[in-house]
């Protein structure tokens, strides 16, 4: 079995590019391609901001871990699990925001 090198992977997966993007000319490919990227910064950036909240109102790391589907660090930590009860727990930590009527304001 010959192992793969770096220049081989990298032709390999512009090669498989290619085949998905079909006919579809490359600007067009592009645009199609920064969108998604686009989508995916917001979400990135909420988690940020889950993660300050969460230490603000001191939730408990292994929980707040497991709502963002973080990997325990440590073995001791993969032991057991995070029960339903102790998630909403710390959810309620989390001050209530009033959100205004549909259509109007509260």
């Amino acid at each position: 079995m010959t192992k793969l090198t770096q220049a081989a992977l990298e032709k390999h997966l512009w090669g498989a590019a290619d085949i998905l993007r079909g006919t579809v000319d490359v600007e067009d490919y592009k645009q199609y391609i920064f969108g998604l990227l686009f989508y995916v910064w917001p979400n990135h950036g909420r988690r940020h901001r889950f993660k300050a909240a969460a230490r603000m109102v001191r939730m408990d790391p292994e929980v707040r871990d497991y709502i963002q589907g973080h990997r325990p660090r440590t073995e001791g930590e993969a032991y057991g699990y995070v029960r339903r009860a102790a998630t909403f727990h710390e959810i309620e930590l989390f001050p209530r925001s009033e959100l205004p009527a549909k259509g109007g304001t509260s």
